[in-house]
Parts: structure tokens; C-alpha cells; sequence
């Protein structure tokens, strides 16, 4: 079974509705930002996690939104990095 990287994003103003969206994506999250999951999913897990997850939000005023990365899709990069050859952060 083959997974792809889903970004899913959402925008809801509940807090309860956004606590249960967060936890019906936390086991598949690898990352992201709070209301920006990366998530690895098959299509058959993605298939059975979307309507869950639209079943709890209301349309007219909440937003969600799932991009899947394709992995045959180059990285693009514009401007020039530079690597940071300063002293080392120092916290606390």
C-alpha cells in the first residue's frame, strides 16, 4: 500500500470541532502547523478520513482543504540561501 503526502488545512472557528478535526488527523501527522497537517495517507485512508472530517465542519463558516504532493513533481527554488556562520543560538 503506497502513501502520499496530503497537506490538509483548515480553517474552523469551534474550538471543540477543531480539537476533534486535529484528532481524527493525528495519527497519520507528520508535521505541519496547527491547522496545517502533513500527513501520509493511501488513497483508501484518505478516502475514509475526508468525509469524517466534512461531516464535522460547518460550511458556511469553516474551510478545509487536502492538496496531495505528487512525488514525480520537482522542487523549485527561487532566490540564493546562505548558510549561517554565526555564533550558535543560546536559549534561556
Amino acid at each position: 500500500m503506497s502513501r502520499s503526502l496530503y497537506l490538509i488545512c483548515y480553517d474552523i472557528t469551534h474550538n471543540r470541532v477543531r480539537s476533534q478535526v486535529a484528532a481524527l488527523l493525528q495519527p497519520w501527522r507528520v508535521g505541519g502547523q496547527r491547522s496545517v497537517a502533513e500527513c501520509w495517507l493511501s488513497q483508501t485512508e484518505f478516502a475514509r478520513l475526508w468525509p469524517q472530517l466534512q461531516a464535522r465542519i460547518n460550511p458556511q463558516t469553516d474551510s478545509l482543504l487536502a492538496l496531495r504532493h505528487d512525488l514525480r513533481s520537482h522542487d523549485q527554488a527561487l532566490g540564493l540561501g546562505t548558510i549561517y556562520t554565526g555564533q550558535p543560538f543560546i536559549v534561556g
